[in-house]
């Protein structure tokens, strides 16, 4: 339950960065100041905002960080490192959710456990781990390359469009950027249209209102927006940002309607007739 959102801006070579402040877990949701972005690798930097329960995700990005520790940060070498971490994040809860009290692992359960179990156990417990998700996603990026990591560690590639968002208000937001963002904007511009992005997406279940803002340059450079000034563009574009309904619409479908309506009332007076065949 949450709204994370990127975009590269490829002219001035930066990856621009919206969240909300929304923590969820299974027994609880708090909105603290924490932020959501890490940074990930040494020699090339890499932005990491993730949507989910953020115990999985500080632990898989932990791992990710020592799984890159003294090699090379190439977009391949990122990619299978989020695949590892997430994967083993995946292992260790059905291994504590599912497997522990029969004193099993992933890897046991699937070559003894039909055999010491029977079928029908082995079957119920199969079917728990297939189901078992950590519900956390990723929105990966740096200022040329863009992806997110998705269960089971599922990778989709945002390269072409050059922006994403993952989280309850994903769908609205990616609709507010489709055919108005340009990624060859000015910083400034993109960083409004991801605002107006996630101000859109808030009317989505479990989206915190409060948003924090980075950009991030090719060297690691981080510049945080304050959210006195992301407050000030809130108001502005309530006040003038939001599309208005022009006044001759109202009037054109509202005269249509009338028209119909006294169609139909005619016809019901003076019904036409009809054959029967």
């Amino acid at each position: 339950m949450t709204l994370c959102i990127a975009a590269i801006a490829r002219k001035e070579e930066r990856i621009v960065t919206v969240s909300d402040f929304m923590l969820s877990t299974e027994t609880m949701s708090a909105e603290p100041t924490i932020s959501k972005l890490a940074i990930v690798g040494q020699k090339i930097k890499w932005v990491s905002m993730f949507a989910g329960d953020p115990t999985h995700a500080w632990s898989i990005t932990d791992r990710v960080r020592q799984l890159l520790d003294n090699k090379r940060e190439t977009p391949e070498a990122v990619i299978k490192a989020f695949q590892a971490a997430y994967e083993s994040e995946l292992e260790n809860q059905i291994n504590s959710e599912v497997l522990s009290p029969l004193g099993m692992t992933r890897d046991r359960f699937l070559l003894d456990g039909r055999r010491a179990l029977g079928d029908e156990t082995f079957n119920q417990l199969y079917y728990r781990i297939l189901n078992t998700s950590l519900e956390t996603d990723f929105l990966v990026g740096n200022c040329y390359r863009l992806f997110s990591i998705h269960h089971p560690s599922t990778v989709v590639f945002h390269d072409p469009l050059g922006f994403s968002a993952i989280g309850t208000g994903e769908t609205l937001a990616n609709a507010s950027l489709m055919g108005i963002l340009n990624v060859n904007d000015t910083v400034g511009n993109i960083i409004y249209r991801l605002l107006e992005a996630k101000f859109r997406g808030e009317s989505a279940m479990g989206v915190g209102k409060n948003t924090f803002v980075a950009v991030v340059d090719a060297k690691g450079n981080l510049e945080i927006l304050p959210m006195p000034i992301t407050e000030q563009i809130r108001k502005l574009w309530e006040e003038k940002g939001k599309a208005k309904i022009p006044g001759e619409v109202s009037l054109l479908i509202t005269a249509f309607l009338k028209d119909q309506k006294r169609v139909k009332e005619a016809q019901s007076v003076h019904p036409s007739s009809k054959r029967d065949r």
